[in-house]
């Protein structure tokens, strides 16, 4: 899924519990991270929210969640 981040919730410098993207369809997404991605740290989620540059996510869903696999800047 390739998106811009519109929200995050990182309670610290160093730890993110979600992002919420919107997609090319205006679907509004919400994934949850179970891990923590050293090279998207909370600041770097910030620096794309407020650039508006897109990044790719590979999820899985779980039950009531959608889990991050993996998450990169696009293209």
């Amino acid at each position: 899924m390739i998106g811009k981040i519109i929200d995050t919730d990182s309670p610290t410098i160093s730890y993110t519990n979600s992002v919420t993207l919107i997609d090319s369809n205006e679907k509004t997404w919400e994934f949850k991270l179970e891990d923590q991605f050293n090279h998207f740290t909370p600041s770097h989620f910030m620096n794309h929210m407020i650039n508006g540059d897109l990044i790719k996510v590979v999820f899985y869903y779980d039950e009531d969640s959608i889990i991050v696999l993996d998450i990169s800047d696009y293209p």
